[in-house]
């Protein structure tokens, strides 16, 4: 049986699975949602029995003067008895009152006070509300999960978590989710939820006679911007909801959506597109750009060469929905409520998603609300301009960077280059993901780019969100021959006495590392590498004392933990242990010596001598070396004129 390939896309918005069949096979798309090929991405988590009326009433019995009461009421029956701590604090005199009450199955849908008649006549009084439950054990019951399809029918959007992928990278990122239930700051809660949406979508496939995750390896995608810790973090996910996958099997999602156009347009006209192409995949929560080099002078498979990888959470869908929301809201200033204010947010959204296929769109605010809200391409571009030039600074930043890693690079030419300079190497731009497909936004990047750069199409997909998927499923045949951008390896120091004993290792660069500074993508050439210090560690058994000789040998090691040594061409077998160099052992704590990873490739090992290598390449992410498959190869910098042993530092 030949073996099967499958791939999810976990997206910010929106998830899809797609399998393929040996090597000629054909990626097939998996149907997920109600009506759609999609899952989304999204859950919601409802509290039951939750207090869900803390309103502040005045009742008076037989003539007597009006008593202050604070009203609670649940909003369903408990599983378990709750106790529900109300403190009441009057904003002026400062007097508080706290009381507990306790709500079961028989008593839940009674109301019930808390009277306020030690306070003296303030309106400003302000009750709070702490919920406990009594039997610990069955906390859980409380609340509901819902996903995909259910969660974005739920009828209280502050109880929907949307773009939950994105706290992958940040517990700072701002969410629309407004309940108690869930701290989207909990990298445990966080994980949880997402490991029940992968359970969710295993279920719904199952159910539609898709059995084939036992039969291969998954590959998942993720954004540029994602290093080691995200990526391990996401495979952990999917290995407890049972999904066959590993570190190693993560690949960037402009990267995946690439590799789609690459292989689809060979199934189409049986030639691999050649030069240089933008992959500009603008989705719902980030904005990833690849530049990528196809060589297919090759008779059997194309050399896909990533010159760089760039994203940035921000100037994404998301970041669109809040700016039409924000023009929406000076214009509709009658809609006060935060009922209206959510209603016009998700109208926001609807409205940008139907302008991606439309010169204008009306929508709705919903039931109630009859008058039509309208916006245009036009009104698009007027509110979201800063994004298209933030968008255009990302793909600058891109396209110096692919300059960096041309072997004798000039630093001082490259950055008076224009953007019109740099564009001028490049063949074509391929927009995927879901704001991508904007008209105003391709119209300002394309003009931006001039006529030199055409846009492509991937013909092999429904929609240009499925892009990212179908690259997936042909990931693991392209491995080999893909040349990334950054090290998809980690770089260690090994430090050994005079005699050979054993100090201490040190993790120098973990892999997907960003090379140069990843908050300022236009201007990123500041910094162009990773410089980082040699030195044994102080009181252990072997460790250098002042004026000792010891050496360092840097190796390399996959995130899979495969040890992957440094070796020069043409060395094989045993004698290729690494790249190594001896120090001296410094008094005051100074370096004993450096070690430089150039974004062009190039490494420099300073000790007491000096060494250059180039990496011929950086490894693919499943092979993790060039022709060898226990090396990373590696070239004396000395052929190369452009590289003097002076100035490394």
């Amino acid at each position: 049986m030949s073996e099967m390939q499958i791939g999810i896309d976990f997206g910010t918005s929106t998830t899809f699975l797609a399998s393929r069949e040996g090597r000629t096979g054909s990626p097939q798309l998996q149907p997920l949602g109600e009506n759609t090929s999609w899952l989304p991405s999204v859950i919601a988590v409802v509290e039951r029995g939750r207090p869900i009326s803390t309103e502040i009433i005045q009742e008076s019995e037989n003539g007597t003067s009006p008593v202050q009461r604070v009203k609670v009421r649940l909003d369903s029956r408990p599983e378990a008895p709750l106790n529900v701590t109300v403190v009441a604090a009057s904003e002026g005199s400062g007097e508080t009152i706290a009381e507990i009450l306790v709500f079961d199955q028989n008593n839940w849908d009674e109301d019930q006070f808390v009277d306020l008649q030690g306070f003296s006549a303030d309106t400003n009084i302000v009750p709070e509300l702490d919920t406990s439950v009594e039997i610990a054990e069955q906390t859980s019951e409380t609340i509901e999960i819902l996903l995909g399809d259910d969660a974005t029918a739920h009828s209280n959007p502050s109880e929907i978590i949307r773009s939950i992928k994105s706290h992958i990278y940040s517990d700072e990122l701002q969410s629309s989710y407004s309940g108690s239930a869930i701290d989207l700051t909990s990298t445990e809660q966080v994980d949880g939820l997402i490991t029940e949406l992968f359970l969710h979508l295993r279920s719904i496939a199952t159910r539609r006679e898709f059995n084939k995750f036992e039969q291969g390896q998954v590959f998942l995608s993720c954004p540029a911007v994602w290093e080691a810790k995200h990526r391990r973090r996401l495979v952990e996910i999917a290995k407890d909801a049972g999904l066959n996958c590993s570190v190693s099997n993560i690949i960037d999602e402009p990267i995946a959506a690439g590799v789609s156009w690459i292989w689809n347009e060979f199934i189409q006209t049986g030639t691999y597109p050649g030069g240089k192409t933008i992959v500009f995949d603008c989705g719902g929560g980030t904005l990833d750009i690849a530049i990528l080099e196809v060589d297919n002078t090759s008779a059997r498979e194309p050399i896909i060469s990533v010159l760089s990888s760039n994203g940035s959470y921000g100037n994404a869908g998301d970041d669109y929905d809040d700016e039409i929301f924000k023009r929406l809201e000076a214009q509709y200033n009658h809609l006060t409520t935060q009922e209206e204010k959510i209603l016009l947010k998700q109208c926001a959204k609807r409205l940008k998603e139907a302008l991606s296929s439309a010169d204008e769109a009306t929508d709705f605010l919903g039931q109630g609300y009859p008058d039509p809200i309208r916006f245009s391409q036009e009104d698009l571009k007027e509110c979201s301009l800063h994004l298209f030039e933030a968008s255009k600074n990302v793909i600058l930043g891109a396209m110096r960077l692919a300059k960096v890693r041309e072997v004798g690079f000039n630093f001082g030419k490259v950055m008076k280059l224009s953007f019109g300079d740099l564009s001028e190497e490049y063949d074509q731009i391929l927009f995927a993901g879901g704001m991508s497909q904007s008209p105003a936004l391709q119209q300002y990047i394309l003009g931006a780019l001039g006529a030199g750069v055409v846009k492509v199409i991937d013909r092999g997909v429904g929609s240009s969100e499925e892009s990212i998927v179908h690259g997936l499923t042909y990931a693991k045949d392209i491995l080999d021959t893909l040349n990334l951008d950054r090290p998809a390896i980690s770089f260690f120091a090994r430090y050994e006495d005079k005699n050979g004993n054993f100090i201490n290792e040190d993790l120098l660069y973990e892999a997907f590392t960003p090379l140069f500074h990843h908050n300022d993508l236009a201007q990123q050439l500041f910094n162009i590498g990773k410089r980082y210090d040699l030195r044994a560690a102080e009181g252990l058994q072997y460790s250098p004392k002042a004026g000792q000789d010891y050496s360092v040998t840097i190796f390399c090691q996959s995130l899979d933990g495969i040890n992957l040594p440094l070796v020069q061409r043409g060395e094989v077998g045993d004698a290729a242990k690494g790249v190594s160099v001896k120090l001296k052992r410094k008094v005051g704590g100074e370096t004993d010596g450096s070690f430089k990873l150039n974004a062009d490739g190039t490494l420099h090992v300073v000790g007491q001598t000096k060494m250059g290598f180039r990496v011929v390449r950086w490894p693919s992410i499943g092979s993790g070396m060039e022709v060898e498959k226990a090396m990373v190869v590696v070239e004396d910098l000395r052929r190369f004129g452009e590289y003097p042993f002076d100035g490394w530092e």
